[in-house]
């Protein structure tokens, strides 16, 4: 088993049936809908989703984890709403940007924590506090998850 319960390759449908109705708290659920309904400002078309977005709506950071590190270190992002092709799951950090490095399921969820991805500091990020963000195609994540790069 990966770290943090993951279990990569699972087979997805499976999860979903099994997970999504009883793992989420209905204010998880609730949290969900309104931003997607904020998201969208009442136009479900204008949003981008890719088949590989499986909960189909804009990424969620939950947090991250270590909350610090330094250039070359692999950190956790946990939250929803990322895309299943690491590649495709964008950090923003440190004034730099990098491509997540893995993608895996959270098995089983806890506190709405569905997905996860690693991602390494780049050598160019700026050191000290700064906000972690994460973009998915054309939608955009929280902004509201504090990391510290240490020198």
């Amino acid at each position: 088993m990966a770290k943090g319960g993951a279990v990569p390759g699972r087979d997805l449908q499976e999860w979903q049936r099994f997970s999504m109705p009883t793992a989420m708290s209905m204010s998880r659920v609730l949290l969900c809908m309104t931003l997607f309904c904020c998201a969208t400002c009442g136009n479900v078309d204008e949003l981008v989703f890719d088949p590989q977005v499986a909960t189909q709506l804009p990424p969620v950071i939950s947090r991250v984890d270590p909350t610090h590190g330094r250039a070359g270190d692999s950190i956790t992002i946990l939250g929803f709403g990322f895309s299943l092709v690491p590649e495709e799951n964008i950090v923003h950090c440190a004034g730099t940007t990098a491509l997540a490095d893995s993608y895996s399921l959270v098995i089983p969820p806890v506190d709405g924590e569905l997905e996860q991805l690693t991602f390494t500091i780049p050598a160019t990020a700026a050191t000290g506090v700064t906000t972690t963000f994460l973009s998915v195609y054309d939608n955009t994540s929280n902004a509201d998850i504090a990391f510290t790069v240490d020198p």
